[in-house]
């Protein structure tokens, strides 16, 4: 939002892998000049963003999605899987924003 304030068109978002509707929302009210509800949307999703930054990019985003039920695969070396702790971590954050697949009985 800081950026776009200033002029630039889009963003570059890991954010956007896994909400990509909230980040075309953020953005389009960018776009429209309505700053303060961007910033606001950008602020209520704060833990989900934190949440995919909890150790080295794209560790946490993959698996994220693994977790959505996207099956994007496993990072490759050097990279590795999450320390058990976080991926607890990011998966409370993703039931929190509902996020998450939904069992399908």
């Amino acid at each position: 939002v800081p950026m776009m304030a200033v002029g630039a068109k889009g963003v570059i978002s890991v954010w956007a892998n896994v909400a990509p509707r909230a980040v075309a929302d953020m953005t389009a009210a960018c776009l429209k000049g309505d700053f303060a509800a961007a910033a606001k949307m950008q602020a209520d999703a704060y833990d989900l963003i934190k949440a995919l930054f909890i150790e080295t990019n794209p560790m946490p985003v993959k698996e994220a999605l693994n977790m959505m039920g996207m099956c994007v695969g496993e990072c490759r070396p050097p990279l590795c899987e999450l320390m058990p702790e976080n991926s607890a971590k990011l998966r409370r954050t993703l039931e929190i924003y509902g996020l998450l697949k939904q069992d399908i009985l």
